[in-house]
């Protein structure tokens, strides 16, 4: 049955020769015939047949392949942006059920027949089904089994070896393929060994057996003539250069490309090329050069060399790319190239002219100094290759030289080249390079690196005023250049540069004046008084516009010269000529403002110098008044020298007017000192008591920039004041205000304490109260913040916690001991518990650290312990027996003991506390030592005749 099937296909492959589809639908007429003549057969014997079903499978598993081609072709004919969205399971339907049934009948089979002689093929059906499928993990564990399970040398088992070796080919597993390609080869000479052949040689290749894979690569070459193989040829003649490449055996790939009648340079070209697209750029190059000494004739090594361009313009190789550009270009000046080439040059050298000059004015090698300029100067040569190549917009390249070098931070070179392309371009009358040129010549002056700028100067400048004298640059350009006749001291010059100015911008009066002031500067420093009246003269005739602001710098320009005679003065020690000279210049109807305020300055500084409090005040407040904050600013520590002067001499409101008129003056500039001169006014006038002056300054504060730390300090200060001078309002107000503060707050809760007992006195308890609870707020905030807290904020707190003891001591204190026994016990435990609760009072008082507050505690603490003691020694036990009262004694001795113990070691703690943390107490030998105080350590108190002092040293 199965000898019959294939000879009718090969009759209807015969009969059908007109269209594959029409012999596909005979061949698929054919398998169903049999397929049904096989399904009836498997009937009648009920399936147990397992060469039926055997056959079956096969039947399903080609015609699973014949409409499998089919779908395939209908799938490619769909647009490929169509095709992605396709779901394939739908499409390929028809062939995957066949598959289906294959595979169904070979597990079938394996289960029902698992003795079955010819598993090996059921294996293979299944292998195949796996691989059309894409699961190779089952394709390669079927082919393995329809290999281990077939004869040697059998057709199956050679099938099942290429099968399982192509999967691995195209896993890139070339080492497992390798020994199932060479056992297929040699079982199986069929048509298909060539292509197997070919993928086993390309297995060599992978695996660096180029020998190998040579040879077989030959052996194929060969068997392809013979007619009875699949003709591999032109994959050979595509593939082995690759291999001859690699192997370094370019002169043996010569000879093969000769014995094969090729064209053996045009074969290595496209070797190179190929072996260039995939990347393989040693190989390539390899190619390159075995073709270029195999190859004699230098027109065709020119096309070598081109097409070697191609391969170093793709991997970026610079220097090589260069060097063969170079000599192509030589090439190019004998005309050897034809106009193609010349072309294809033409295209390569611009284009990494190009793309070079770009590369380096990107931000990509700015920091890398050594590869920019290295590529830098490969794009310039390109440019000079391009320019000996092609003459058309030479002035063009030379400007991108220009732009080159600019990023290469070569300015030198850059102007150079820039100079060049725009004398070209004014030539060729191209204005929108010329004006580039320009830019960039500005630009490249502009740069800080650039070495001998002014050797550049006039040649760039001149060339731009020649190019546009109207435009705002051209204003700016004007400027620099009468700048630099200026500083070369070529006053000629200078003023042809003013004259050429007036005739561009005849209004522009600002500009001319700024020259003039400089052409007289410099007349008036060499002393050139004729210069000068020539030039008032232009002025008087109109020939130059000036506005009345510059008139009044010419009458500046005379009043420096009277200053200059002022200063003259000083250097020689002529200080009485000198205050005489500043007077003058003060009276004097043409002096300007600036002359008039640096004579103000000068005589307070004199006068200073001169130990004048009066005068030197007096012109200093003069100044002040006269100068804006800009010019204060520049003198501000020769006021703040008059200002302590003047406190010195206790002039103190003098001080504190010098102090806040300069701050005043300097409010929204930078100064380093706002905060000292802002101090001196505030505390000078805190001193004095004019508190109306400090809260006006406080109000300076935010404007002026004075720092926080600063601005809190002086209001503090202020609060003390408002607290001597029982202003409890004000002082109410600033402490709303220092409160805010996190530091500040911990710093006026003794301020605090003393408002509220003012409170306390007026009968105002409320107030009182929310004062009270701000300052323990404030307390425990600082706690959890561990700041450190002021010995005096830490003694009113502990104050609040010794009135709380107080307050537990006399609950304590309420509690007597006495008989009958029952309610002895009862009164004793109370009393306990009341003493714990006293001392837990005590302790939260010592961790306060208020030294105050310790002895406070300590002295409560001692009390408490001595009042237990006497109440339990003063119980009165009339009537007892003397045995009651002996054993009742022995058991309070067991009590009384232990507390007078803690009693004595409670004063031996607190005199180490005090020695320790140097506590001052007028409490502290009352406690430690009631008993020798008196005898010993008598009391200092301040005498009748001692004077307390305020602020100001008043009394």
């Amino acid at each position: 049955m199965k000898k019959l099937l294939f000879a009718s296909i090969l009759i209807c492959l015969n009969v059908f020769a007109v269209d594959l589809s029409e012999r596909r639908a005979a061949i698929l007429q054919i398998i169903d015939q049999e397929m049904r003549e096989l399904g009836q057969l498997s009937a009648q014997v009920q399936s147990n047949n397992p060469n039926l079903l055997l056959r079956l499978a096969e039947l399903n598993l080609e015609k699973a392949r014949l409409w499998r081609e089919q779908e395939n072709e209908k799938f490619l004919e769909v647009d490929a942006s169509k095709r992605a969205n396709l779901n394939k399971s739908n499409f390929f339907k028809e062939s995957n059920r066949y598959f289906d049934d294959a595979r169904r009948v070979c597990l079938l089979l394996l289960k029902k027949f698992p003795n079955y002689g010819r598993k090996n093929e059921i294996y293979y059906i299944l292998a195949f089904d796996a691989k059309e499928r894409n699961n190779n993990k089952d394709a390669v564990k079927y082919f393995q089994l329809a290999n281990k399970n077939s004869k040697a040398t059998t057709a199956i088992q050679a099938r099942a070896q290429v099968g399982l070796a192509e999967i691995y080919y195209n896993q890139k597993k070339y080492k497992e393929a390798i020994p199932l390609y060479e056992k297929s080869l040699r079982l199986n000479d069929d048509k298909w060994w060539t292509k197997d052949a070919l993928n086993l040689a390309w297995c060599y290749y992978r695996q660096q057996n180029y020998s190998s894979a040579i040879n077989l690569m030959q052996n194929v070459y060969a068997k392809s003539k013979q007619g009875k193989y699949i003709d591999m040829t032109s994959m050979v003649l595509r593939d082995i250069g690759l291999f001859y490449a690699d192997a370094r055996r370019m002169e043996e790939g010569l000879q093969f490309y000769q014995k094969a009648g090729l064209n053996a340079t045009a074969q290595l070209i496209k070797v190179g090329n190929y072996l260039v697209s995939k990347g393989n750029i040693t190989s390539a190059l390899s190619v390159f050069v075995a073709a270029k000494n195999y190859e004699k004739e230098t027109r065709l090594q020119a096309d070598i060399m081109l097409n070697e361009l191609e391969a170093y313009d793709k991997f970026g190789k610079v220097n090589l790319h260069y060097a063969v550009a170079k000599e192509l270009s030589l090439m190019a000046q004998k005309n050897i190239l034809n106009s193609d080439e010349r072309e294809r040059l033409i295209y390569h050298v611009d284009k990494m002219a190009a793309v070079l000059q770009k590369k380096i004015s990107g931000n990509l090698y700015k920091n890398v100094e050594s590869t920019r300029n290295q590529l830098g100067q490969f794009a310039i040569n390109y440019f000079e290759l391009s320019i000996i190549l092609n003459k058309v917009k030479v002035h063009e390249k030379v400007f991108l030289k220009g732009e080159t070098s600019y990023a290469m931070e070569r300015f030198e070179q850059a102007l150079d080249f820039y100079l060049a392309a725009h004398d070209e371009a004014i030539k060729v009358n191209d204005k929108v390079v010329a004006k580039n040129t320009l830019e960039s010549m500005l630009a490249s002056l502009g740069e800080k690196k650039l070495n001998q700028k002014e050797k550049y100067y006039l040649p760039v400048y001149s060339r731009y005023l020649a190019f546009d004298n109207k435009s705002d640059r051209a204003k700016s350009i004007f400027e620099k250049l009468f700048n630099v006749h200026m500083e070369k001291k070529d006053v000629a010059q200078a003023e042809q540069v003013l004259i050429r100015y007036t005739q561009s911008f005849p209004d522009d009066f600002k500009i001319q004046e700024a020259m003039l002031a400089k052409i007289m500067e410099q007349y008036r420093v060499t002393k050139n008084n004729t210069q000068i009246k020539r030039l008032i003269n232009d002025i008087n005739s109109k020939k130059y516009l000036i506005s009345k602001k510059y008139a009044a710098s010419l009458k500046k320009l005379l009043t420096n010269i009277q200053m200059e005679d002022v200063q003259q003065m000083l250097k020689r020690g002529d200080k009485a000529g000198a205050l005489k000279g500043y007077y003058a210049i003060l009276a004097s109807p043409e002096s300007t403002d600036r002359a008039r305020k640096n004579s103000a300055y000068n005589l307070a500084i004199l006068y200073y110098e001169l130990g004048d409090i009066e005068n030197s005040y007096k012109w200093t407040s003069k100044a002040l008044d006269m100068m804006s904050g800009e010019e204060v600013i520049k003198f501000e520590d020769s006021f703040i020298t008059i200002s302590s002067f003047l406190f010195e001499r206790l002039q103190f409101q003098a001080s504190s007017d010098v102090s806040i008129t300069t701050l005043k003056k300097e409010c929204k500039l930078g100064s380093k000192n706002k905060d000292l001169m802002f101090k001196n006014a505030v505390f000078i006038q805190i001193a004095e008591r004019k508190h109306d002056k400090v809260e006006e300054y406080l109000n300076l504060t935010s404007s002026c920039g004075i720092s926080p730390k600063v601005e809190l300090t002086s209001r503090l200060e202020l609060a003390k004041s408002y607290l001597d001078q029982k202003n409890f309002r004000a002082l109410d107000t600033h402490l709303a205000v220092l409160r805010k503060d996190e530091q500040m707050r911990l710093r006026t809760i003794d301020l605090s304490e003393k408002l509220r007992i003012e409170h306390l006195k007026v009968g105002n308890s409320n107030k009182a109260q929310e004062i009270k609870s701000l300052n323990l707020n404030a307390y425990n905030q600082a706690l959890k913040q561990k700041l450190k807290i002021p010995v005096e904020s830490l003694d009113v707190i502990a104050q609040y916690l010794v009135e709380d003891l107080l307050q537990q001591e006399r609950r304590y204190r309420e509690v007597v001991v006495s008989f009958p026994e029952n309610v002895f016990n009862q009164k004793l435990k109370l009393k306990f518990q009341l003493l714990d609760q006293v001392s837990a009072v005590a302790q939260k008082i010592n961790q306060t650290a208020s030294g105050s507050g310790i002895v406070e505690s300590y002295s409560v603490l001692i009390r408490s312990y001595q009042e237990i003691i006497q109440q339990i020694k003063s119980v009165d036990l009339s009537g007892k027996s003397e045995d009651y009262k002996k054993s009742f004694w022995d058991s309070m001795s067991k009590v009384i003991n232990p507390l007078s113990e803690k009693q004595n070691s409670l004063r031996s703690e607190l005199a180490r506390q005090i020695k320790t943390h140097s506590i001052l107490s007028d409490s502290n030998l009352d406690v430690i030592n009631p008993v020798l105080t008196q005898k010993i350590y008598p009391r200092f108190d301040v005498p009748a005749t001692a004077v307390m002092m305020d602020r100001a040293g008043r009394n």
